[in-house]
C-alpha cells in the first residue's frame, strides 16, 4: 500500500516507494480472482492520489476534504499535477486499473521533455564529477609512488639507493615536472604542465623529453614509458623488501608462540 512513510529520499531529485508486496505476502488481500485484483489495484492508484495530495498540501488530513486541497494545490503548482491527481481520485466509469492510470499519465506528458532533459543534464554532471576523480585519483597514486621513492634516505643498507640506477631518472623527472624555472631562474608554477606530465606517466606514453640534472652535468633523454617502467620496478623492489620483513615477524611470532607452547608443556 502507498503511504507517506513508505517513501524514501534516496538522493537528489530521486524519491523512491518502499513495502510493496507486503499486502501480499501477508495475505491481507485475496488477488486470486481478477475482481479482487482490479480492486486492489484501485485502492493502490487512490492512494497514490492521497500521498501526492498530501504532500503537496503539506497536510496528512488533506485526503479528508479532496476539493478544497485540489483548490489549494492549484495555487501551488501547475494544473498539470493538479488535474492528474483529481484524475488519480476521480471516480470516474473506467473499469481497469491500468486504463486509469495511462489516462492520468497522458497528462503530464508536455512534462516528460523537460524531465528527461533535466535528468541527461544531471547524468552528464555526474559523469563530470566521476571523471574528475578518476583523475585525481589517478595522480594522487602516482604521487604517492614517487614520494616513497624519491629521496629515500636508504634502502637495504644502501644510502644512495635512491641516487642510482632507475631511481636517478625518477629523481630528474620529479625535478622536471616540479621544480622548473623560467630563463631568469625564477620558479615556474605551472598545474597544466604538472598534471600533462603525470597523466603521460600513468598511461606510458611513448612521448621523448630531455631530463637534466642541477648541475647540468647529466642529460638524459628518455620517454614516459621508460619512466613508468623505472617506477613499477622500484616499488616491486619495496614491495618485495616490505614482504620480507613482514614474513620475518611472521615466524618470529610463530617461534615465540611455538617456544611458548613447549615451556607450557614442560611445566
Amino acid at each position: 500500500m502507498v503511504h507517506p512513510s513508505h517513501i524514501v529520499l534516496t538522493g537528489k531529485n530521486r524519491v523512491r516507494l518502499s513495502g510493496f508486496g507486503l499486502a501480499d505476502i501477508l495475505g491481507l488481500y485475496d488477488c486470486t480472482s481478477a475482481a479482487s485484483l482490479r480492486h486492489a489495484q484501485f485502492e493502490d492508484i487512490l492512494c497514490l492520489g492521497k500521498v501526492i495530495l498530501q504532500l503537496a498540501c503539506q497536510s496528512p488530513t488533506a485526503a479528508l476534504n479532496i476539493p478544497k486541497a485540489l483548490e489549494t494545490m492549484s495555487q501551488r503548482y501547475s494544473p498539470h499535477l493538479r488535474d492528474y491527481v483529481s484524475q488519480l481520485l476521480s471516480n470516474s466509469g473506467i473499469s481497469f486499473p491500468s486504463a486509469r492510470e495511462a489516462s492520468a499519465s497522458s497528462l503530464l506528458t508536455p512534462r516528460l521533455s523537460a524531465f528527461a532533459e533535466a535528468a541527461l543534464a544531471y547524468s552528464d554532471d555526474l559523469e563530470t564529477l566521476l571523471s574528475r576523480e578518476l583523475e585525481s585519483s589517478r595522480i594522487s597514486r602516482l604521487l604517492m609512488r614517487l614520494g616513497f621513492i624519491n629521496e629515500r634516505p636508504s634502502f637495504e643498507m644502501d644510502p644512495n639507493w635512491s641516487e642510482t640506477g632507475d631511481r636517478y631518472l625518477l629523481k630528474l623527472f620529479r625535478d622536471y615536472v616540479f621544480h622548473q624555472e623560467d630563463e631568469d631562474g625564477k620558479p615556474v608554477i605551472d598545474y597544466a604542465h604538472v598534471i600533462s606530465c603525470l597523466n603521460k606517466l600513468d598511461v606510458g606514453s611513448s612521448e621523448k623529453l630531455l631530463l637534466v640534472s642541477r648541475d647540468e652535468t647529466s642529460v638524459i633523454i628518455t620517454t614516459y614509458a621508460e619512466l613508468k617502467r623505472c617506477m613499477q620496478s622500484c616499488m616491486n623492489e619495496l614491495a618485495a623488501a616490505q614482504r620480507s620483513v613482514e614474513e620475518a615477524q611472521q615466524q618470529h611470532q610463530q617461534q615465540q608462540q611455538h617456544a611458548h607452547g613447549d615451556a607450557v608443556s614442560w611445566q
